[in-house]
């Protein structure tokens, strides 16, 4: 059985979520590179402020927090 369409309407939803870091990753001392709205992600290399990507998606989350400790 098939849904019927809506003209107009997206029938795919797109998140994201950008997780904390591991243990490992904290101990090798890993930065975040990561820069989020509540619908784009931007993503900058660390070696080259310049160098930076954007992505859009229907919704994006944050829970990733740099100074949390286990």
């Amino acid at each position: 059985m098939r849904a019927k369409e809506a003209p107009g309407k997206d029938c795919v939803k797109v998140a994201v979520r950008v997780r904390p870091f591991i243990k490992r990753e904290r101990d090798a001392g890993s930065q975040c590179i990561i820069t989020m709205t509540s619908t784009s992600i931007i993503i900058q290399d660390p070696r080259d402020c310049q160098n930076r990507r954007a992505f859009c998606f229907d919704y994006a989350y944050w829970s990733h927090n740099c100074f949390a400790r286990d």
